[in-house]
Parts: C-alpha cells; sequence; structure tokens
C-alpha cells in the first residue's frame, strides 16, 4: 500500500532520467537554427522577386530583435526555474501530507463539534482558492499546472 525507501528511489530515477533525455531531445531537435531557415526562405522569396532587398533587411532586423527579446525573457527547458525532479518531489511530498492530514483528521473527526465539521472544510476551500490566486503563473511553467 505505501511506497517503501527503495521505491521513492526507483521514481526518484525514473524522474531524473526522463528530464535528462528530454533535454537531449531538445538540444538534438534545435541543432539547426531558425534563423538559417528564415534566411532561406527570405533568400528564396527575393530570388523569386516576391520581396525587394530593403524588405528582407526589415524582416531581418525584425526577427533578431525579436530573437533577442525572447532569449531575455523567456526560459527554455533547460533552464527552468524549477526542475522537473523538484516538481515531481512536491508533487510527492503534497501527496503524502494530504494522506496524513486525511488520516489525522478522520481519526478525530468524530470527536469535534458541528461548528468545527463545518469550518475545517470552509476553510481549506478558501486557502486553496487564495493560494491559487496569489501564484504568479507566468514565472514557470511548473507554477501554471499547479494553479
Amino acid at each position: 500500500m505505501f511506497l517503501g525507501g527503495v521505491e521513492i528511489i526507483a521514481i526518484i530515477g525514473v524522474v531524473v532520467w526522463l528530464t535528462r533525455r528530454s533535454r537531449s531531445k531538445k538540444a538534438e531537435a534545435s541543432s539547426t537554427p531558425e534563423s538559417d531557415v528564415v534566411h532561406a526562405w527570405l533568400r528564396r522569396w527575393q530570388s523569386a522577386n516576391l520581396i525587394s532587398d530593403e524588405e528582407v533587411a526589415a524582416i531581418i532586423s525584425f526577427e533578431e530583435a525579436a530573437r533577442r527579446d525572447a532569449a531575455s525573457t523567456s526560459t527554455s527547458g533547460a533552464e527552468r526555474k524549477m526542475p522537473l525532479v523538484a516538481e515531481a518531489l512536491g508533487y510527492l511530498g503534497g501527496a503524502f501530507a494530504a494522506v496524513g492530514v486525511i488520516l489525522l483528521a478522520a481519526r478525530y473527526w468524530p470527536d469535534l463539534a458541528t461548528g468545527w465539521r463545518i469550518g475545517i472544510p470552509v476553510a481549506v476551500a478558501v486557502a486553496g482558492v487564495a493560494g491559487g490566486a496569489l501564484l504568479d503563473e507566468h514565472t514557470d511553467d511548473a507554477l501554471r499546472r499547479l494553479r
């Protein structure tokens, strides 16, 4: 029923392996810079007299500025603020904490007065909604998934 130490270590190992595997696949997929593709299209369109030299220069400067802006504001998979392992362990810890709280509440629930039986679930719901509202999901994709 409960996970032992060996199972938890195995889960962590699988998560680490999957993280490294996905990062290497992303690095292989991005081996051809998109700027080369854009330049090839622009040269092809220019040779077909679809766009002028001035338009090619304007498009290249616009795309380079956009790429610089995106690089300074966004995070790639390798630059995640919260590693995938930390996110997985956070979910696992949250699940253990939730089970512990449920077991504790189940033990003392019959002894609680009616006001406490109503107040505790309401307080948990309000805390969850407030925590989700205060969470800045634009900081990292993991925080967006938590919301």
